[in-house]
């Protein structure tokens, strides 16, 4: 079939739509061929959702890091993985935090987007990019698939000033800070694999005068889970997190400020606190 007349609605509509949406769902939509919609948005220099252009990722951004680098290197290394038998790196999470996600990694390099609507669920878009290079620096640092193996390795790659966005990454990833008002409780934690070795992580908390502890979960999944408690710590380490930066899920960052709030101007005897606070 030849290429159709690239009309001023369809001009439109994948300016609009193209990043979010498929070539098969672009072309299901615009009444014309896979092949016309990809030939069009090459044409209009846009790249749809499974990816006109091919992706990209240099490891230098990883050898010498920004603080969106190291932050999206704590992101790989919570929620991403890296396939077994390719060099492709991939990141799964809900659209919702991806859409705040999308327009840093894409600062670092080009990654392909593809999000996946199902019925009655969240929609889940996977973040992906192959590099070879990026692939076995990042195995060379114990993440294969994922990563039990301490964080210390992962750590000492990183300059010390730099180390809080990589934490910031890990906390977006698998991290949450809780509160319960009605039973006086907060605390901040960290979920991994049961056998995660935490010593690297335990060692940086320590760095900044913060007490932790390990702890193994049965139910509903078998983790392990890295907690703070104590609300001193928790102060210390909200404070070290969002201080001079605009990184971090606007979600969790609020949580985070909800919970300063309350320890500095609510209840301040709080349930879990440790006697030395």
């Amino acid at each position: 079939m030849g290429k159709l007349k690239l009309t001023n609605e369809i001009q439109v509509f994948l300016k609009k739509y193209s990043s979010t949406l498929t070539a098969k769902e672009c072309s299901e939509q615009c009444g014309c061929s896979e092949a016309n919609i990809r030939y069009y948005c090459k044409k209009l220099g846009l790249q749809l959702k499974n990816g006109v252009k091919k992706s990209y990722l240099d490891l230098s951004c990883f050898l010498n890091p920004t603080p969106e680098s190291a932050y999206i290197l704590g992101w790989i290394w919570s929620d991403g993985y890296i396939q077994e038998h390719r060099n492709t790196i991939t990141i799964e999470i809900v659209n919702s935090d991806a859409e705040e996600l999308i327009p840093i990694i894409q600062s670092i390099g080009v990654w392909s987007i593809r999000t996946r609507y199902r019925e009655n669920r969240q929609p889940q878009t996977t973040i992906q990019c192959t590099s070879k290079d990026v692939a076995n620096y990042l195995r060379s640092l114990g993440k294969f698939p994922k990563s039990t193996e301490s964080h210390a390795n992962i750590l000492a790659t990183i300059p010390a000033k730099l180390r809080k966005y990589f934490i910031l990454g890990l906390l977006d990833g698998d991290g949450c800070f809780y509160l319960n008002e009605s039973r006086n409780l907060v605390q901040f934690s960290i979920s991994g694999s049961k056998n995660q070795d935490w010593t690297g992580l335990l060692k940086y908390f320590n760095s900044l005068n913060i007490s932790s502890s390990i702890h193994i979960q049965e139910n509903p999944v078998c983790c392990s889970v890295l907690r703070i408690t104590n609300r001193k710590g928790i102060l210390t380490l909200i404070n070290e997190l969002y201080t001079d930066t605009q990184l971090g899920l606007s979600r969790k960052k609020g949580k985070a400020k909800k919970i300063k709030d309350y320890i500095i101007y609510g209840n301040k005897s709080i349930k879990g606190s440790r006697k030395s606070d």
